[in-house]
């Protein structure tokens, strides 16, 4: 199927609120977000349903679809922002016209619970982008803030992926090169996604993982679910993100594993490049990246390299 991407997002542009998954927690954040928007000469639309509340999700999952379905076919709207994570995006998806998507093609952003609607649009032919939400752009760091800018105004013809500018160490899990689509995101909604239509579809692709605040055995869990289907087997090559929060809830009992060792029993033996520590998660610091788009992860070097911009 043949990639779409949308057009690179211009000075002045409007980006579209929607919120696909849960209301905001942190007014304070989305407010912060969208000064700082404004503040870079973006103007800021919040969809009809932008501020939806139903306990812990956005409103009604009918709502959610329909904001998301106006805001990539409203000719006003340049690039689709999300409002947070959370959870709710799954239940969006049996609503979605994906042709309607893909015949309006816009930069959609989010991390976190917007994995479920990466996977789908991505599979759909769509680039998307892993970057962050609203909420996420209010608390971004000077890190997250340019690299966001950059991939969807004027992203390089190869855009390597800086490391962490607080902490560089990447470590390589098992050496070697490999190329192909970068696909992923949080490592628990991958799994969640086995079995479904929207199952991710990891052969030969560049595949990123991350979560946060998770026990280790549930990210062990998590994992060798995700192999035994053969999603990681199937990879070119795998990317292990900041896997933020990983602790047992009574380490001093001492029956827990570290996360080194999880990824060391699950990872490095499927043989193929992989490394771990490039920030591509709930830290400080947050590289946006285009999925869809044509990566080479150089495993030996602890590199990860975009080869074409997600934006025309």
């Amino acid at each position: 199927m043949q990639r779409l991407k949308p057009k690179r997002l211009a000075p002045g542009g409007t980006f579209g609120i929607v919120a696909s998954s849960s209301p905001a927690s942190v007014p304070e954040d989305v407010r912060r977000g969208v000064d700082r928007l404004r503040g870079a000469g973006y103007r800021v639309r919040f969809l009809p349903h932008g501020r939806d509340r139903h306990g812990y999700l956005a409103g009604s999952a009918e709502h959610r679809a329909a904001d998301l379905h106006a805001a990539f076919t409203d000719g006003g709207i340049d690039a689709v922002l999300q409002l947070r994570g959370g959870y709710g995006s799954a239940q969006v998806l049996p609503l979605l016209d994906l042709s309607l998507l893909r015949s309006n093609p816009k930069p959609m952003i989010g991390m976190s619970d917007t994995t479920m609607l990466h996977v789908a649009l991505v599979q759909a032919g769509l680039v998307t982008f892993w970057g962050p939400t609203l909420a996420g752009v209010g608390r971004a760091s000077d890190y997250t803030w340019k690299r966001f800018l950059r991939t969807l105004v004027d992203p390089p013809r190869e855009d390597p992926i800086e490391r962490d500018p607080d902490d560089g160490r990447v470590s390589t899990l098992h050496p070697g090169v490999a190329e192909g689509p970068l696909i992923g995101g949080t490592t628990s909604l991958l799994a969640a996604g086995l079995g479904t239509p929207w199952q991710v579809q990891s052969e030969g692709r560049i595949m990123f993982l991350e979560d946060v605040r998770e026990a280790p055995y549930r990210i062990d869990r998590l994992l060798t679910q995700l192999g035994q289907a053969g999603v990681l087997g199937a990879a070119a090559g795998i990317v292990i993100g900041e896997h933020v929060g990983i602790r047992a809830k009574d380490p001093s009992r001492g029956q827990t594993l570290t996360l080194a060792e999880i990824l060391d029993r699950i990872i490095r033996p499927l043989g193929v490049p992989a490394v771990h520590g490039l920030p591509l998660g709930h830290g400080r610091h947050l590289a946006t990246v285009p999925l869809g788009a044509r990566a080479r992860l150089d495993a030996t070097t602890g590199t990860l390299t975009i080869l074409e911009p997600g934006v025309d």
